[in-house]
């Protein structure tokens, strides 16, 4: 029996249930001798296809055991998740937001006089000033040269 034109449609996926059925008694019953190597392809596939199809499996889709949650219990879990990494994400830029303002806010010392920190910058010249005034006044520099300043007596 002559099977080309099914074996052709069976492989371009345009046969019915039906003549695939015709295809499958026709090419079962022939010995494969008298079959081409499609015919022959087709046949073993078939084959496999009755096989696979006599096989079941058991598909769990619910477990009747499990506990419905509500939907409000749903939404707080989902948000749960999101809400720890947002306030992780806040607690860090929080931190590094401090971090910054205590550096920037931080007065800057100039010196210190007496062990008094000195942060303001015309402070430090008045004061840096009149050590000068009080060192020339007294003519250190007039009446002593480096010399005599580490020579011992």
């Amino acid at each position: 029996m002559e099977y080309k034109e099914l074996t052709k449609r069976y492989f371009d996926g345009e046969l019915s249930s039906a003549e695939e059925q015709t295809l499958r008694e026709g090419l079962m019953a022939a010995a494969d001798e008298d079959l081409t190597a499609d015919e022959r392809a087709a046949k073993t596939l078939l084959r496999y296809a009755s096989l696979q199809s006599d096989a079941s499996v058991r598909i769990k889709l619910h477990d009747s055991s499990e506990r419905r949650r509500s939907r409000i219990t749903d939404a707080i879990l989902s948000l749960g998740s999101l809400n720890f990494a947002r306030v992780a994400m806040t607690t860090a830029l929080g931190v590094l937001l401090i971090g910054v303002m205590i550096h920037f806010t931080r007065p800057t010392v100039y010196g210190y006089h007496n062990g008094r920190p000195i942060t303001s910058y015309d402070e430090a010249q008045l004061l840096a000033q009149d050590i000068f005034n009080n060192l020339a006044h007294e003519g250190f520099a007039e009446e002593h040269n480096l010399q005599d300043l580490f020579t011992l007596d």
